[in-house]
């Protein structure tokens, strides 16, 4: 069994040289989540899975989220691949972000004890055409809303009726470091007891 990796040897892959092609086993996701982003980073997550299946991913994460579709595809990369991911929220992890960092390796999903998740229904860019056009738009939405809901509550271990209840009625629900932790999007907050009057 394989020893967790601490917080000062995650800190160093920081400082190395933000460059996809040298940058080994280390993805970054920063900023909206679009065909570009998700394009480089399933093309990152398959060239590290070619070099060597087993050695641990670092995915880290600070994205306000973005198109689902992109963020399916990620998803969908990461689980297709055999290295073990371990992902981390420096900054934010909100909608599809927040999928992604519950996604990581179960007991090695991390995030910064200044740090903050979000997620909600998944919002569909505006719908245009005939009645039926809105009619399949609409149901077509809602099908991806399931399935968002769906793989949330299979990451962090929920009954689908319990995120359904976080986020009824269009709400954004927020997450401090802590209650990340303790609703199941991670397993581990880095640096950080909880100060006093903070709510756990």
């Amino acid at each position: 069994m394989k020893r967790r990796t601490s917080e000062n040897e995650l800190l160093s892959l920081l400082s190395r040289r933000q460059d996809d092609e040298d940058f080994g086993n280390v993805v970054f996701l920063s900023g909206d989540i679009d065909h570009d982003s998700s394009r480089r980073i399933m093309l990152k997550l398959l060239r590290c899975e070619q070099e060597d299946e087993k050695e641990e991913i670092f995915f880290f994460i600070n994205s306000p989220g973005g198109y689902i579709d992109d963020v399916f595809a990620i998803y969908d990369t990461m689980k297709a691949i055999r290295n073990p991911i371990y992902t981390i929220c420096f900054g934010h992890a909100m909608s599809g972000a927040a999928l992604l960092l519950a996604a990581g390796h179960r007991g090695e999903r991390r995030i910064g004890s200044s740090s903050r998740a979000m997620i909600h229904e998944i919002s569909i860019c505006e719908f245009s055409g005939t009645h039926t056009d809105l009619e399949v738009e609409s149901k077509e939405a809602k099908k991806l809303n399931d399935r968002f809901i769906a793989l949330l509550a299979k990451e962090m271990e929920k009954d689908i009726k319990e995120i359904r209840g976080m986020v009824q009625g269009g709400e954004d629900h927020y997450f401090t470091a802590q209650q990340a932790k303790k609703a199941g999007l991670v397993d581990i907050v880095l640096g950080g007891r909880k100060l006093d009057g903070e709510s756990s």
